[in-house]
């Protein structure tokens, strides 16, 4: 019993550790070289209809949020209704910081690959 407590206690810090690793990733990534105008137009491009697609998933997903989360509530209870809708919204958030990462490393890599070649573009990837 004592370990799943101390997992159960651990499991926050580890996340957030997690979550800082990722932020201080995307924001290196964010800083490298994004190429030239064209490279940066067609990026922009890609992001734009990344963040549109999600838009449009997510809004037909609170939908089905809704009634997933009324049946828990009625059929189980408050809380794990509440925990359910909680852990939906995260996993949105990280769906949503997911794409913008990949959209923003996707020329950013094709930048490494054309300046300095195999090596950087796979760190930057």
């Amino acid at each position: 019993m004592e370990s799943s407590l101390s997992f159960l206690t651990a499991s926050p810090f580890v996340g957030a550790a997690g979550f800082m690793f990722a932020l201080l990733t995307y924001m290196w990534v964010a800083k490298q070289p994004a190429g030239n105008a064209k490279m940066t137009g067609i990026a922009d491009l890609i992001e734009d209809g990344a963040m549109t697609f999600l838009r449009k998933e997510y809004t037909i997903l609170l939908g089905f949020l809704a009634v997933v989360t009324a049946v828990l509530a009625v059929k189980l209870s408050t809380n794990t209704a509440i925990c359910y809708i909680v852990g939906a919204f995260s996993s949105m958030m990280c769906g949503w910081i997911g794409m913008k990462a990949a959209t923003k490393a996707n020329v950013r890599t094709a930048e490494a690959a054309a300046q300095s070649g195999q090596g950087k573009a796979l760190l930057v990837a």
